[in-house]
């Protein structure tokens, strides 16, 4: 049976409901489907029900047709999808092994995916993020890996830097595709491959590795040496590398011996280190280890410097290269070598920091370890060493670090204090730890108690990494130096005693901002209200930095803070002058109705009118863009939209 009017008359129908009924009586072709369909008709009850129901909507009053054309096309529909069938012709053929898994999902679902990972253009990177946040089982799936790993060569870097990173994850399920058509003399995208192979196999795929390597090229090359560190079997052929290679390559040998495992990394740096110091130190440099050979090498490195200073050696920019190296090298070392090297070098720092020969001032250093800088003569000797113990302390908390930082601090003081107040921070109990922190926090000028400058420079050095996180319902200490997905440093404090905000805030502007930073992220906390919200409000309302002003805003409304009446005609009235940015994030922040901030913003242009204040940067009050400003949220709010409030 041809069944062709069939679909003529389901696609007429179709478009009838989207050209409107009332249309109906003209649509001669509707008229001519419904003719050549009468045949079939007459031998089928379906389709002759099919046959009634079109008669009856082509005759049917005006006031009729929508409803009897909606239930035809129902109808149609179902009878159209009773003639379906399933299949495809061919043989049927198993996927290749390693080209992923068929995953239950439809097309549409991946399609958003599919489209990322096979076009250009912005956005891209934000949604394969989120569809391996929310479905990473699509990730195996045949229709998507192969697309995955063909973007390794995406022109936008960082997208192609997570494809690798997701690849990875993935796991060894995946490593047959990796190394399908791989190329050893290609280019970004083959090294990639080559990462995501050592992130997710190290030492299993170690015969790949040696089979490509004398066949690479560039990056490829470069990629495959650092995958050599995975065998302390490698370490001959690395010593070799180090060796017969030049510039990069022999560079990345280097990077790869001193984090390998193999035997011959510690005897080669042990021969570099008595040929080359600041060359083994180069390398040494960035190597984390609680107590192994490259913590010994180092600490053995710094005390025969130590000991040149103790027997009166001058003080010369050679030493002063040699120490920034030592300092820059001890970063990441741990164990009980390390903590002799603090000990020692707090006892003989203030010989290293006289004057160098023939210059007149002290070796200076530019180090800073990912670690904010407060303290005024941080470039000296002693607080550069303090800095690596309280970097260290940001990283690994361990008790032998702890105990060490208070130890230095009783019987050095000064710049040690940052690293004791970690150590504290880490160790006690929040009562506990305010009962010390404020002990530390004053000093006696006179007779009279007064706030340590110093103590000022340390506490906003140690509470600048320190942030509230509203995922984990903690606070957390977290370095500046810790970013991307391979630096977790993030080590939970215990809740921070009340009585902190109230210390900071007493001590004055420096310690505004600090404050700020704890508190944002806390939300509905009456109790820590009830002692600063007056405090936020006013420094808001009287900040001298406009960039804060809708910072103040966030953290009193996730306090709980309502009483915003005027907030920002008092802040006008008191600088006399706003910035436009300032105006818009701050009045867009308030937890307020569109009505409200309407209001709000309106007693604020009455102002500039009158002339009581002004906007920087601008000639004169602009009243049109203010106004437009107003017509918007008034629109917004004749569409029903509430704000905040």
């Amino acid at each position: 049976m041809n069944l062709q009017p069939l679909y003529d008359v389901k696609q007429r129908l179709e478009q009838a409901a989207i050209a409107g009924a009332g249309l109906l009586r003209e649509d001669f072709r509707l008229q001519r489907a419904a003719e050549q369909l009468k045949p079939l008709a007459a031998a089928s009850p379906v389709l002759g029900k099919l046959d009634a129901g079109l008669e009856k909507l082509l005759s049917a009053p005006a006031e009729e047709r929508s409803g009897l054309l909606l239930d035809l096309l129902a109808l149609t529909d179902a009878v159209a999808y009773t003639q379906g069938e399933t299949g495809a012709e061919g043989e049927l053929i198993p996927l290749v092994a390693g080209s992923g898994d068929y995953c239950d999902v439809s097309y549409s679902q991946i399609q958003p995916l599919v489209t990322a990972l096979t076009t250009t253009g912005g956005g891209r990177m934000e949604i394969v993020q989120e569809s391996w946040k929310t479905h990473p089982e699509c990730f195996t799936d045949f229709r998507v890996l192969p697309l995955l790993i063909a973007d390794l060569a995406d022109k936008f870097s960082g997208l192609a830097d997570l494809n690798m990173r997701i690849l990875a994850a993935l796991g060894p399920a995946v490593i047959p595709v990796l190394k399908q058509g791989f190329n050893p003399a290609g280019k970004a995208a083959m090294a990639r491959r080559v990462e995501a192979l050592e992130k997710s196999a190290g030492a299993g795929e170690n015969a790949f590795y040696l089979e490509m390597l004398p066949k690479s090229k560039g990056e490829v090359q470069l990629a495959l040496i650092r995958a050599l560190r995975h065998d302390p079997a490698n370490g001959p052929r690395l010593v070799e590398l180090c060796r017969t290679k030049k510039g990069e390559a022999q560079e990345t040998a280097y990077w790869a011996l001193v984090r390998s495992e193999a035997p011959e990394a510690r005897q080669h740096y042990a021969a570099l280190a008595q040929e080359d110091p600041d060359q083994a130190l180069k390398y040494l440099r960035g190597v984390d280890g609680q107590d192994g050979w490259a913590s010994h090498l180092t600490a053995r490195l710094f005390q025969a410097e130590l000991d040149r200073v103790e027997e009166g050696a001058p003080l010369t920019k050679k030493t002063q290269k040699r120490f920034a190296l030592l300092l820059a090298t001890l970063c990441g070392k741990r164990g009980e070598v390390f903590c002799q090297v603090c000990r020692r070098g707090a006892a003989l720092g203030r010989l290293l920091e006289q004057p160098m020969e023939g210059s007149g001032g002290p070796m200076r250093f530019e180090l800073s370890y990912g670690l904010s800088q407060a303290a005024k003569n941080w470039k000296n000797f002693r607080p550069q060493l303090a800095l690596v113990l309280e970097g260290m302390l940001m990283r690994y908390p361990d008790p032998e670090l702890r105990s060490l930082a208070l130890e230095l601090y009783r019987e050095h003081g000064e710049c040690w204090l940052p690293a004791a107040l970690l150590a504290q921070l880490y160790a006690l109990d929040s009562a506990a730890c305010y009962a010390w922190g404020e002990s530390q926090f004053y000093c006696c000028d006179g007779g009279a108690r007064t706030v340590d400058p110093q103590a000022v420079d340390a506490y906003c050095r140690v509470f600048g990494n320190v942030q509230w996180s509203g995922e984990r319902g903690r606070y957390e200490i977290s370095p500046l130096w810790n970013y991307g997905p391979d630096a977790p440093f993030i080590t939970p404090i215990a809740e921070l005693d009340p009585r902190w905000f109230g210390l900071f805030a007493a001590a004055g502007i420096r310690m505004r901002h600090l404050l700020v930073n704890l508190l944002r992220g806390q939300r509905d906390r009456p109790d820590i209200l009830a002692q600063m919200g007056d405090y936020l409000y006013n420094t808001g309302v009287t900040g001298d930095n406009p960039n804060y002003t809708h910072m103040y805003i966030q953290v009193l409304a996730g306090l709980g803070w309502r009483d915003w009446k005027d907030f920002f005609v008092k802040r006008g009235e008191y600088v006399g002058e706003l910035i436009y940015l300032e105006l818009k994030m701050g009045l867009e922040e308030l937890p307020v109705s569109l009505e409200e901030r309407i209001e709000a913003l309106e007693a604020v242009s009455q102002l500039g009118r009158q002339g009581k204040i002004h906007f920087k940067f601008y000639n004169g009050w602009p009243e049109k863009e203010i106004q437009k400003w107003i017509d918007q949220w008034k629109l917004a709010q004749a569409k029903g939209e509430t704000g905040n409030g």
